[in-house]
């Protein structure tokens, strides 16, 4: 009878995963558990309320694809930013409420990141220890910095190496079922990077992707494993499954692209933020951040973005390693082409051509970001290093394994005069890195040291980011700092999340609401409690209320150049929000209510307060109506000339309505009124009862988008864009009945074609499975 494992043994396949969700939990719980948050603007601003808009509608057996709660609304579905096929914000935020919902997501995403690249690293023969070494650096770089308060680079890094696991198990795999079951689970994985960050999660997963599915064809291919043309034909399944499965997600979103800013492109963008403010500000399009070379040092500073002495010693030593030199190598250059397209000097350097073309305006407008390929590509580094290590070797091979670490790391960063408090963790981690690293080029057992003693330096270097360096460091002249240190705030969420007088007020009330005062503006630092109920921040997402303000970098073109041209200012391009708000904005987008200061009021006509709270009033202003019956109308030649006409002097959209297409009515004068009343139908259409007794334009309120469908009477219209940023529907003379809906019908082909495509890959490798049986 064969004796059992003993417990140890038993025990020794979860170690590894154990380790790193421990260590996630030590330096996440302060946030699980407490009232401290990140304090990236962002998170309150757009992702809580994003994902609480989503994981509420489908809760209630909703579809979101129309966003009616902020500026003025916006596609939802359409959205590549904001949570539209994101699973973990689906499965979280529609089943527990809000506040837990953000902190299980926050912690959940740093957790899936370690445990997917212990995964892969497994799957290419790495060993346990080595697999943990990289699974904790991967976690810890997002749990124990600031990354863990953006929740789009933590998103992309978890599902990037979801994306790597599964690949690795479907270019291995011995059969033809098994390819088909992991090209769906790759695909699935490829999709939730693209959903986490269209631009540079994509560009960082596939990235990744196809370095590693390189070196692995080609590996095989010498090594005699698998012909060439098998390869590729795997690598060729994964792709088609990766942008099959994921049609739901992409098919509205590409739809959207043209009619938003991101669609535009950011010089664009640029040139019309500097053309409606008057030569004054070009809103921070093309912001590029400087990035010197010398950046990657700030990696053994502390706290932040640290990544652990034995890490940093053996980034290089997967040179040595001949079994895995082609892992090395792929990670390796992926690595170092991250960094260099990075550099400011790089960018500086950009062809004209290559920086206007689509590509080039997308990804170069802020290359500080490219650096991250390098932060996902040194934890797979670093654990093929330690791997190395555990190889029987001579002293002069185990001293050039770790000479290039030591002389980035702890040389160079100490001629660059770093602070010494910030290289302590460093010195400290490499003291005792050092002697472990000798105990197990002894003895290899003890290998699971090297994993033990890195969870207690990294957690070490996340509490200490929530201790004694959570305030701003001075930067000197030339300092090198520890790179995205952790910042937070604390946070009542629960409170956050529930509203106020003004808040139940409005919930009440008809028509939209704007925020007025300097305060009022994205990005903000007035996030304390005191400025809650001025009720910006984007939390009309979480009262269902109705802003005709918001911040989203993939606003509608119509409604952002709109917000500009009426009010010329200096303005982030992701902000559209009003500084002294003209008649024109409150009629055009039914602005009811002004939230203000109390003292001095704003200077709004016809503004009466109702509702005061804390050092704000809520203050009703004129009626402005949802719709609005018109038999009068101009038509114009092009969206431009609509848009000077509506904001030229004198133009009254109660007497006249500006179209860029012609009704197919004919104007007759008329003595009779003309009305109509509207009730919402849900947050993505409404019906309007309407009594003309002239041929007429029915002006609605609601941001124009080419989905809006209706019928009169039963029968099909063509809705117009109507004084360049509503709607309008024409009808004839008499009684009518419209119906308005937001129809996108590239979700419904979208989802169909996800649907059939699963459908029919799950068969096949059901089917194949069978037969070879």
């Amino acid at each position: 009878m064969t004796p059992r494992p003993r417990l140890p043994e038993r025990l020794a396949p979860a170690a590894g995963p154990l380790l790193i969700l421990g260590s996630v939990f030590v330096a996440t719980q302060s946030y699980l558990f407490t009232s401290r948050l990140p304090s990236q603007h962002d998170l309150l601003v757009e992702w809580l309320p994003n994902f609480c808009f989503l994981g509420r509608s489908l809760a209630s057996g909703h579809l979101p694809t129309w966003n009616p709660h902020v500026v003025a609304g916006i596609p939802f579905a359409g959205d590549p930013l904001h949570g539209w096929m994101n699973l973990p914000a689906i499965a979280m935020f529609a089943a527990v409420p809000c506040a837990a919902a953000l902190r299980l997501y926050l912690a959940l995403l740093p957790a899936i990141a370690g445990l997917a690249l212990y995964a892969f690293l497994r799957s290419e023969g790495v060993g346990r220890p080595p697999a943990t070494v990289g699974g904790l650096v991967l976690a810890m770089e997002v749990a124990g910095s600031a990354y863990l308060g953006v929740p789009w680079v933590s998103g992309y890094f978890a599902w990037s190496a979801v994306l790597l696991a599964t690949l690795s198990r479907c270019l291995r795999a011995g059969s033809w079922s098994s390819r088909l079951a992991w090209s769906i689970v790759a695909g699935l994985a490829w999709g939730q990077v693209a959903a986490a960050h269209l631009a540079f999660g994509v560009l960082v997963g596939t990235g990744a992707a196809f370095a590693y599915a390189l070196s692995r064809i080609i590996s095989d291919a010498r090594a005699g494993r698998r012909r060439l043309r098998e390869s590729l034909a795997t690598v060729g399944l994964v792709v088609g499954a990766a942008i099959l499965l994921n049609l739901g997600y992409l098919l509205p979103v590409m739809a959207n692209l043209s009619s938003t800013t991101l669609g535009l492109g950011y010089h664009k963008v640029a040139a019309l933020s500097l053309r409606f403010s008057h030569g004054q500000w070009d809103g921070g399009a093309l912001a590029r951040a400087s990035v010197a070379p010398t950046w990657p040092l700030q990696l053994s500073l502390s706290p932040g973005l640290y990544l652990g002495a034995v890490p940093m010693l053996l980034a290089f030593a997967g040179l040595w390693h001949p079994e895995r030199r082609a892992l090395f190598v792929a990670f390796g250059l992926l690595g170092a082409v991250s960094f260099v397209l990075g550099l400011s000097v790089t960018t500086r350097n950009m062809p004209h051509a290559l920086l206007a073309s689509s590509l080039g305006d997308l990804y170069l407008h802020h290359t500080d970001r490219f650096r991250d390929g390098l932060l996902f590509a040194l934890p797979p580094l670093a654990a093929l290093g330690a791997d190395a290590w555990l190889q029987r070797r001579s002293l002069r091979a185990r001293l050039l394994m770790i000479a290039p670490g030591m002389a980035v790391w702890g040389v160079a960063t100490a001629l660059m005069g770093a602070d010494r408090r910030h290289l302590s963790l460093f010195l400290g981690g490499a003291a005792v890195g050092a002697a472990l690293l000798v105990v197990v080029a002894i003895r290899p057992r003890l290998a699971l040291l090297l994993p033990i003693a890195l969870s207690v330096e990294l957690g070490a270097n996340a509490l200490l980011g929530l201790t004694s360096f959570n305030s701003d460091q001075p930067r000197g002249r030339g300092a090198l700092l520890p790179l995205l240190p952790p910042r937070f705030e604390p946070v009542d969420l629960a409170s956050y999340l529930r509203g106020g007088p003004i808040a139940r007020r409005l919930s009440t009330a008809s028509g939209r609401y704007l925020s007025v005062g300097p305060e009022a503006r994205l990005p903000s630092r007035y996030r304390a409690p005191a400025y809650w109920p001025l009720m910006s921040l984007q939390r009309s997402m979480l009262f269902r209320l109705r802003d005709a303000q918001g911040y989203n970098s993939d606003q509608l073109v119509r409604y952002w150049s709109f917000v500009r041209k009426v009010d010329p200012k200096r303005t982030w391009y992701q902000g559209s929000f009003f500084s002294d708000p003209p008649d024109i904005a409150l009629d055009l987008l039914q602005v009811e209510w002004a939230v203000g200061p109390t003292s001095p009021a704003p200077s709004l006509s016809g503004a009466r307060a109702v509702t005061r709270e804390g050092r704000w009033t809520l203050y009703r202003l004129p009626s402005a109506p949802a719709v609005t019956v018109l038999t009068a109308w101009r038509v114009v030649g092009s969206a431009g000339d609509a848009l000077d006409a509506v904001a030229a002097p004198g133009f009254d959209p109660t007497r006249e309505v500006i179209l860029e297409r012609s009704p197919g009515l004919s104007a007759s004068p008329t003595s009779g009124t003309a009305r109509a009343s509207f009730r919402a139908d849900g947050t993505q259409g409404g019906v309007i009862a309407v009594d003309t007794p002239a041929p007429a334009v029915v002006l609605v309120r609601t941001t124009y988008h080419r989905n809006w469908r209706a019928t009169v009477d039963g029968h099909s219209v063509h809705v117009l864009a109507a004084d360049y940023v509503d709607l309008a529907i024409p009808v004839s003379a008499g009684r009518h009945n419209i119906v308005l809906t937001y129809d996108d019908p590239w979700v419904g082909w979208g989802l169909l074609g996800s649907s059939l495509t699963l459908a029919i890959l799950f068969g096949l490798a059901l089917t194949l499975k069978r037969r070879s049986r």
